[in-house]
């Protein structure tokens, strides 16, 4: 039986009924899943006899953990990812930024140096006119 999203009133969506539990099962064990905030619910059904079996349960309720704890992985995996991509677009912001002040910087030490010469050139060069 698939998983499915249970109402807080205990009954499922519309769109979930379809597929849920068969007028013919004689046994039904359901197990709820918790994610965060949320909370599925995964269970068998069995057409062919009623039954009751701890150790079914017991595996049922093993398997709803890793199922849960799978998911809650993949989400911060994504999560890691996302948060990955966004520092690296921070980082190619910033070094853009730093390369253009960079940029900035030699050109007004440039200009700087350009100056000292040309001032250094006119102090050598009084001598000669006078």
């Amino acid at each position: 039986m698939p998983s499915g999203n249970l109402r807080r009133d205990g009954g499922y969506p519309d769109y979930e009924k379809q597929w849920n539990v068969a007028a013919e099962a004689k046994s039904l064990v359901l197990v709820p899943v918790f994610i965060d905030t949320e909370w599925w619910v995964t269970g068998f059904e069995d057409c062919g006899k009623a039954r009751e079996s701890l150790s079914e349960l017991e595996a049922l309720k093993t398997l709803a953990l890793l199922f849960g704890a799978a998911i809650k992985r993949k989400r911060m995996e994504e999560e890691l990812q996302a948060e990955k991509v966004s520092v690296e677009e921070k980082v190619q912001v910033r070094t853009k930024e730093l390369k253009e002040a960079q940029e900035q910087l030699t050109a007004v030490l440039e200009s700087k140096r350009m100056e000292t010469a040309k001032l250094t050139a006119s102090i050598h060069s009084l001598g000669l006119g006078l």
